[in-house]
């Protein structure tokens, strides 16, 4: 790795670490919402599970606007946010839900 990909990695730790704080910590939403923008994807799907509802891609598609659901999942699990999957028997899609 050179000095400016070392610096890239490093940069991109603290932001996590941050970003993870500022969840679990859940005394800053301002911070959480600083990094991700107020309007952003994530900011909104966050909103949304810790709001009680369950999510699947047609409900992020059409109410939220959100093409990649499981990224965002990915992002807001790394983050610290508890999300459990809920199969239904018979179908390929699944629901999301925060986990208090």
């Amino acid at each position: 790795m050179t000095g400016i990909e070392v610096g890239y990695a490093i940069t991109g730790l603290i932001t996590g670490a941050a970003s993870m704080y500022a969840y679990k910590c859940d005394c800053d939403k301002k911070l959480f919402k600083k990094m991700h923008g107020s309007g952003s994807q994530i900011t909104k799907l966050r909103d949304y599970l810790e709001s009680g509802k369950e999510v699947n891609t047609k409900i992020a598609k059409d109410e939220l606007g959100i093409n990649s659901l499981g990224t965002l999942l990915h992002r807001l699990r790394s983050e610290g946010m508890n999300i459990e999957t809920l199969k239904t028997a018979g179908k390929k899609a699944a629901n999301y839900k925060m986990v208090k």
